[in-house]
């Protein structure tokens, strides 16, 4: 993703090596030693740490993901039984979302119009079906891309189907702000959003609900501030500020509002577990075959306060094993998403390799 308006903005739960229990049986006389318990572990592994280590095949979780459209991850998701939600944009306006397994090229996908960049994306399952929240109402720039999000979309994962902007179902809506992109922790029922705030300018901006709380609240009509879209194939260019049925959480009171400043390179994502916000930052590199991209991740509480400092991912800083693992040739490798799933920690890459551009997902296991 490029570094557009906000996007130049400045981030896990556990290693654990299981307590393994041995009962020494009695001796010939019938007698019982007491048992011995070999005690659990811990790993205090910190982020620092972990992104220290070199790419090996341990960490790729997913490799060389080849996307619709042969275009750049810009987020993912994924869920208990291995499938990989991915977000990106073509012709623009056009957001894809779909979905594959690890290592393999995506089976199905849908198409969201005119919502945005799709810069950050969260799974959320309910019974048997997959629902994914994302940003939507942006406004075509000048160079025909969509950006400044005014809303979060719940929208229901329907393989083949084609959504326009107004026939979203599920929206929210936090204030009259822009640029709004949203994840999960469906665990510890936490919805968080970032934003811009015009009266903030040089900080990034998170506020965090209770996910059920935002839920249930009823719905209500608001206007949203003046948006351009159309001058498609399927719209005529448009200017207007609509009405919405949404979900105000501006009733609600949030678990967390803070902000941080922002950071060097452009924002690619965050997420959060638990009362921890996970941060990433990076650039894909000059794709010149001699210098390979950067990516970072920072961690804060829910007040905004350092956990983890900034921290570069060293997984990239070897070109030649960049090309060992066949993941790229020319070194471009995008910052593109990051989870915190089940005590792990993953990041997303959009790689480039001689025109043929793939997913690419790293896996850390994390410290308690």
């Amino acid at each position: 993703m490029k570094n557009v308006g906000i996007k130049n903005r400045s981030l896990i739960c556990s290693i654990t090596i299981l307590g393994l229990f041995s009962l020494t049986c009695g001796k010939a006389n019938g007698s019982l030693e007491s048992p011995q318990v070999q005690k659990k572990e811990k790993n205090n592994t910190s982020i620092k740490e972990l992104l220290a280590l070199p790419l090996t095949e341990k960490i790729i979780y997913s490799k060389n993901a080849d996307l619709p459209d042969n275009a750049i991850m810009q987020g993912f998701d994924m869920d208990t039984e291995d499938n990989i939600f991915y977000s990106h944009v073509t012709d623009k306006y056009k957001v894809r979302i779909s979905r594959g397994k690890p290592n393999s090229a995506p089976q199905d996908f849908m198409t969201l119009l005119y919502y945005g960049h799709s810069t950050n994306i969260a799974l959320e399952k309910e019974k048997n079906d997959n629902y994914i929240w994302i940003g939507n109402f942006a406004t075509r720039y000048p160079n025909g891309h969509y950006w400044q999000e005014q809303v979060v979309s719940r929208v229901k994962y329907s393989p083949g189907k084609t959504l326009k902007n107004f026939d979203a179902e599920d929206n929210y809506y936090i204030g009259p702000y822009k640029h709004l992109s949203p994840t999960v922790d469906v665990e510890n029922d936490l919805l968080a959003i970032s934003y811009a705030d015009e009266k903030k300018r040089g900080r990034n901006c998170f506020v965090v609900y209770k996910l059920s709380e935002a839920k249930a609240l009823p719905l209500s009509i608001i206007r949203i501030m003046e948006l351009t879209y159309g001058n498609t194939a399927e719209d005529a260019d448009e200017k207007i500020a609509p009405e919405l049925q949404v979900h105000d959480l501006t009733k609600l009171k949030p678990v967390a509002r803070f902000d941080i400043p922002n950071t060097p390179l452009s924002w690619q994502g965050f997420d959060v577990c638990k009362n921890r916000m996970y941060y990433y930052d990076g650039e894909g590199g000059p794709n010149n075959s001699i210098i390979s991209g950067k990516a970072y991740v920072s961690v804060f509480d829910f007040d905004g306060r350092i956990i983890e400092e900034r921290t570069e991912v060293k997984a990239l800083s070897s070109l030649e094993t960049l090309k060992e693992q066949e993941i790229t040739s020319t070194g471009y490798m995008e910052a593109e998403g990051i989870k915190v799933r089940r005590g792990f920690l993953y990041l997303g890459f959009g790689s480039s390799n001689n025109g043929r551009r793939c997913a690419q997902i790293f896996k850390y296991k994390l410290a308690e």
